[in-house]
Formats: C-alpha cells, sequence, structure tokens
C-alpha cells in the first residue's frame, strides 16, 4: 500500500479522459502510476529527473510521443501532465 496521496492537475485530469478511451494507454498510465506509489524514482517508464523544472519533478514514458510528468512532495505526487511531452512545452 503506498504511503502517498496522488493529486491531478486540470491538464492530468483532462489527459485522463483521453487515456479512459484507449485500452493500451490506460493499462499503461495505470502500470506506470503504481510504479510510482511503489517508488517514486524508480520502476517502470525509464524516471528521469527534469532539470529545467521543479527540483522534485520527474518523467516516465507512456508512449515514444507522451510523458507522465509528476513532482514529489513529502507524502503527495502530483501528476502535472500524462500526455505530450515536457519538451513541447
Amino acid at each position: 500500500m503506498s504511503d502517498f496521496v496522488f493529486l491531478f492537475t486540470n491538464k492530468a485530469k483532462s489527459d485522463l479522459k483521453v487515456i479512459n478511451k484507449n485500452e493500451i494507454l490506460y493499462e499503461r498510465v495505470k502500470s506506470i502510476i503504481e510504479s510510482i506509489a511503489e517508488n517514486p524514482i524508480s520502476g517502470i517508464g525509464k524516471p528521469e529527473k527534469l532539470k529545467h523544472r521543479d527540483n522534485n519533478a520527474w518523467s516516465r514514458r507512456v508512449s515514444d510521443k507522451d510523458r507522465l510528468e509528476y513532482i514529489i512532495r513529502q507524502n503527495e505526487i502530483i501528476i502535472v501532465s500524462i500526455l505530450g511531452h515536457y519538451d513541447d512545452k
């Protein structure tokens, strides 16, 4: 059981609506979130610390073009976005 509380930004909530329509993408994101719950800095999706963002910002690969971006804060994981790539912002 995870000690983290997961919070989702409006962008991430919007991304989830799209993801819910694609079973393969949904299962991939679900697996990544479960992996984050177990250990926020290692696991599937090739976790990468983001140097150009908040000092606790990380991303994981969802697909070739999509990255799940999140921030670790004490007992919270803030999911910032899921679709798209942080380099596109």
